[in-house]
């Protein structure tokens, strides 16, 4: 704390004290009087640290900032000052595009010169913009202004004398800094961190005191002891203002620290670059042909990078600048693509091998395809034979038989809150590296290293995944468009060697452990648990072993929960059974997807029969299935449903002895009493749907596929 009671000198408490007066709160005041956002890591979380226990909260404002002007003043937000109606000759004029950040620091900015404060300090990294707020208020202020540039070769000859080539001779004229001060200009004094510490005494001189002896023997004076008289004396103008801009101070700018030598003397902004949304209103302005999804990238991507240059990993910190240079690229000349946009910023960086990896890592995580490699690695396409028709599968109405269907609900136990957290997800973009099938990967965290993933589960249409991990078993719920991914604790719910299945419906997910004959309801946003009773129905009353209960998804926020012979059809989201008897064993339960008014399904026997069933009202019908080849297996895809007349084989699969099926009909059709045809496909790539999850989304199908420890998506377009 010595050091931060060093930096509240009395005039920058008079200064915190005159903005909470105009209507700032406290703690900002301190935040901007002391230049928080570049202070060390320990100073300021020691500050932050002490406002808190204090209860001094800072209050981030939400709402717009407008800029309305009249023929006499000028209206940022909640300031009105006058404007000062200069020469238009010398008020300057920039490209400005407004957004809510910078609009938020010009009220500030005007704030300070309406409570009184002559000057002010800028401090910011390089390309953020203080130059163009600094012209934009000038602008709106109708202000004259004088620009003065310091280097390290400054001197204070070449600030206050400024040589000129006039009739072929060499005349010394008055430099900016004298004619700002005689006419009552405002000087802005660029890159001021970089000046030598003669330079810094004599301009701090001169705005303490209002007085400097020039070179040439002359003397700038306060207004109020000037002699009219005098040549050699310059009057100070009463509407004399500089306004300092000034990079922090280290590496990389190797600045001095402009505000431990001036900062008393002056109000002082910190300007960062803007957030996320004023940075997409800006670049959007400046390149209105550049998607915004790409943008939205790119912004992505610069800020982990600044985020990686405020850790200390990079030395740059990449601004604002460089991403208006790369949309004002991809907007003038769209044909070359965002790599040669982004080689233009970054290709200096080549030189640090280290550097270049870590910047094209940050790329590729967010989509960016920088530094990819220029090859397509597509799966080769295998030519296929003509189908051939091996059997047929039908079916006889006549040994159809339908049982009664109890209609109920679940008595609930709970509900109970388990250990949960949440991570970030690491999202590898596929295709930012080279162009295959793959669109991302996700990297699940992994407690052990011997974790595996038995389950994944689709929550509906809202891009909800469910994952369930062995040794431990956690849940993992997160969206195909978020890098967070929420993680429940199963192991307190489960037996010791637990056997699952499970379904989902948007949030909630039904899990069922035979090992210990439970049914279990998770809500994953209320991160609770349920135990669903089944005891008390009569059906499993009657049986002398344990249930064992499977689950299998189902349609429309429904499962399907079958133990031995008994089925149930349960609408999570009312709690509503349906439940019936069957008279033989079900071992496999499989919805289809082609009608949507229906609820068909497959169902295979523990002796390997297979029916079609049926649930209408208070009845379920039951129809065997025949083939003239044997059917080892059967799954049902997420297709659209919808007209299928142009599209020449079905989208339910069925695997046989033979290989993989295609049937010319949809399997829902078999209620009407056709048969329908098997045609071998002579392949087995189709059985990548039976390892994921399909989506459809108008002619391109998704696939989400599970894999060990990461959650791949893939594009495949209909006539893969």
């Amino acid at each position: 704390m010595v050091a931060l009671g060093d930096m509240l000198t009395m005039r920058r408490m008079v200064a915190v004290c005159s903005a909470v007066c105009g209507g700032v709160d406290m703690a900002t005041a301190l935040h901007t009087v002391l230049l928080s956002r570049f202070m060390p890591v320990l100073t300021k979380k020691t500050l932050c640290a002490t406002l808190n226990d204090l209860g001094v909260i800072e209050r981030k404002k939400q709402e717009d900032i407008a800029i309305t002007s009249t023929p006499d003043t000028l209206t940022i937000g909640s300031v009105t000052i006058p404007k000062l109606k200069g020469d238009p000759e010398l008020v300057p004029s920039t490209l400005f595009y407004e957004n809510k950040n910078q609009a938020r620091t010009l009220e500030e900015l005007a704030r300070s010169l309406e409570g009184g404060c002559r000057h002010l300090l800028l401090v910011g990294n390089q390309g953020v913009g203080k130059n163009k707020l600094v012209d934009r208020l000038l602008n709106l202020l109708e202000a004259e202004r004088e620009y003065l540039q310091l280097h390290r070769d400054s001197t204070v000859q070449s600030i206050t004398v400024q040589p000129t080539l006039s009739g072929g001779r060499v005349e010394y004229m008055d430099s900016a800094l004298v004619s700002a001060v005689r006419h009552g200009r405002v000087l802005v004094v660029d890159e001021a961190d970089k000046a030598p510490t003669n330079v810094t005494s004599v301009l701090r001189t001169l705005l303490d005191t209002g007085s400097m002896w020039l070179p040439d023997g002359r003397k700038i004076v306060p207004a109020s002891k000037s002699s009219t008289a005098s040549d050699s004396e310059i009057a100070c103008h009463p509407d004399f203002r500089v306004i300092f801009l000034a990079n922090r101070p280290g590496f990389p700018f190797l600045g001095n620290d402009f505000y431990a030598v001036m900062g008393d003397l002056l109000s002082c902004h910190a300007v960062d670059n803007p957030d996320p949304a004023s940075e997409l209103a800006l670049l959007t302005q400046y390149g209105p042909s550049v998607s915004e999804e790409l943008l939205l990238k790119l912004i992505a991507a610069f800020s982990e990078l600044r985020s990686m240059s405020d850790a200390g990993t990079f030395l740059y910190p990449y601004s604002t600048r460089e991403l208006v240079n790369i949309v004002k690229h991809l907007e003038a000349y769209p044909e070359d693509g965002i790599t040669a946009a982004l080689s233009n910023v970054l290709d200096f960086e080549q030189q640090d091998g280290d550097l270049w990896d870590t910047i094209i890592t940050v790329l590729h995580r967010h989509g960016i395809p920088f530094g990819a490699t220029p090859i397509a690695s597509v799966a080769r396409r295998f030519p296929l034979k003509r189908p051939v028709m091996v059997g047929k599968l039908r079916i006889q109405e006549s040994e159809s038989f339908s049982t009664k269907v109890s209609n109920g609900s679940f008595r609930k136990r709970g509900p109970f809150f388990l250990p949960h957290y949440k991570s970030e997800v690491d999202v590898s973009h596929e295709r930012a590296k080279e162009f295959y099938e793959c669109v991302n990967a996700r990297q699940l965290p992994t407690p052990q290293k011997n974790t595996t993933y038995t389950h994944l589960i689709a929550g509906g249409s809202d891009g909800t995944l469910h994952a369930i991990s062995t040794s431990p078993h956690v849940l993992y719920t997160l969206h195909d468009d978020v890098t967070e991914v929420s993680c429940v604790d199963l192991s307190p719910a489960l037996g010791f060697r637990p056997q699952i299945s499970a379904a989902a419906c948007g949030h909630v997910v039904i899990v069922s452990d035979k090992s210990t004959a439970s049914l279990l309801q998770i809500d994953t946003q209320k991160r609770t648990i349920e135990r669903l009773d089944l005891n008390r129905i009569p059906i499993f009353q009657t049986k002398n072993k344990s249930p064992s209960y499977s689950v299998k998804q189902g349609r429309r926020g429904q499962c399907w929960i079958y133990d031995d012979n008994v089925l149930i059809r349960y609408n999570i989201a009312e709690n509503k059974t349906a439940l019936c008897e069957l008279p033989f064993s079900v071992s496999d339960v499989i919805q289809t997807h082609v009608n949507p008014d229906s609820d068909d399904i497959l169902l295979r026997s523990v002796e390997g029969s297979w029916y079609l069933g049926s649930l209408a009202g208070k009845r379920f019908t039951c129809t065997p299935l025949h083939s003239d080849v044997k059917i080892t297996g059967a799954w049902a895809t997420d297709a659209a449903a919808g007209d299928k007349s142009d599209v020449p084989y079905s989208s339910d699969v069925i695997q046989s002895e033979m290989g993989v099926l295609l049937a010319d009909k949809c399997v829902g059709s078999l209620a009407n009493g056709s048969d329908v045809k098997l045609r071998d496909l002579h392949t087995g790539v189709i059985m990548y749907q039976k390892r994921g999850i399909r989506y459809s989304e108008a002619a391109t199908m998704r696939y989400c596929a599970l894999s060990t420890f990461r959650i791949h998506w893939t594009e495949l377009s209909d006539n893969h």
